[in-house]
């Protein structure tokens, strides 16, 4: 049962250093969303899918760490994405105020927040409801 479509805005869900050691714990909480129904679209910086990839921007003081680095081509493509999607979940690693921003002009509810952890990212959207 198919229960909706969520896009995942992620740094990695392969590198550990990258994405600052949480890349494991965003690849358990997306099957976790598609083992519960959901169909998960993960967008990320290391993203094998050119489509889906998040322009990066190289920090110099965190030289290895995957940040984003937003443009108006890739907040575009993102917006056609997010219509008709269930949700938009994304790490504050990401420019998580355009995210909400744009989350919110397509009217989809969002989930910004740090790590996935269950007390963090609900695997379901109830406080979502509006």
């Amino acid at each position: 049962m198919n229960k909706g479509r969520v896009v995942i805005c992620v740094p990695s869900l392969r590198d550990v250093t990258g994405a600052g050691g949480v890349a494991p714990r965003w690849r358990l909480y997306v099957s976790e969303l598609e083992n519960d129904g959901y169909e998960c679209e993960v967008w990320c910086v290391d993203s094998l899918d050119e489509g889906k990839r998040i322009p990066r921007c190289v920090h110099p003081f965190y030289p290895k760490t995957f940040i984003d680095l937003p443009s108006p081509f890739m907040m575009a493509r993102l917006w056609l994405r997010l219509k008709g999607a269930k949700a938009l979940v994304a790490t504050d690693l990401f420019n998580d105020v355009n995210l909400g921003l744009l989350a919110f002009a397509a009217n989809v509810r969002s989930c910004i927040r740090c790590t996935p952890t269950g007390r963090s990212c609900p695997v379901e959207f109830r406080p979502w409801r509006r």
